[in-house]
């Protein structure tokens, strides 16, 4: 049996390509909801863990430190978690197509949130105590082939920004780390995800 292949003229496979982009810019409106919230609830449980860690720090209460911060990032990853819960079984969403371009981000930054919890995991053993500058540069791949993928420039601005932001972290104190890891995920792609949301197609 035959396989036949279709050869596209240069024009019919820039018109694919813009196609592609298309739909996954008219799918990411109806997904964005899932992302944005993940930025927020990390971003927000960042400088929580911040002030939690500033207040234990000032009362000397260092024995706390470790299950306060456990506790901080189990509660905001669970109202995470219910809140898509909920929003899922009120979501009634048209089948849209899917492309091989979509499919690829999805597992991309499926692979990513397994690379954040594997760093914060890794790191306590190495007892590095921020898993920040580590965390800002998966997400800032993530971020930066996203938008180099889908070509829109405020992501790969925002990607950039999640490196500068992974550097400078480095040079601050660990407890302020946290603030620096919630501003790079606000301007890095908090964002530009908003606005990719409200582009038009």
């Amino acid at each position: 049996m035959e396989t036949q292949t279709k050869n596209f003229t240069p024009e019919e496979s820039l018109k694919l390509i813009s196609e592609t982009i298309s739909n996954f810019k008219r799918n990411y409106k109806q997904d964005s909801y899932f992302f944005l919230l993940w930025g927020w609830i990390i971003s927000l449980a960042s400088i929580s863990h911040f002030f939690i860690l500033k207040k234990l720090h000032s009362l000397e209460l260092y024995s706390k430190m470790s299950v306060m911060s456990i506790l901080n990032w189990a509660f905001f990853v669970t109202v995470g978690v219910i809140i898509l819960i909920f929003y899922k079984r009120k979501l009634q969403k048209s089948i849209l197509v899917i492309s091989h371009l979509e499919r690829f981000i999805r597992i991309l930054w499926q692979v990513s949130a397994i690379g954040f919890f594997l760093v914060a995991v890794v790191t306590q053993f190495l007892k590095i105590y921020s898993p920040v500058p580590f965390m800002l540069i998966i997400g800032g791949i993530s971020t930066l082939v996203t938008g180099i993928l889908i070509r829109f420039s405020y992501l790969i601005v925002g990607g950039i920004l999640f490196f500068v932001f992974a550097v400078y972290s480095v040079f601050v104190p660990e407890m302020y780390q946290l603030l620096v890891c919630a501003g790079a995920i606000v301007t890095g792609y908090l964002i530009p995800g908003y606005i990719l949301r409200n582009t038009k197609d």
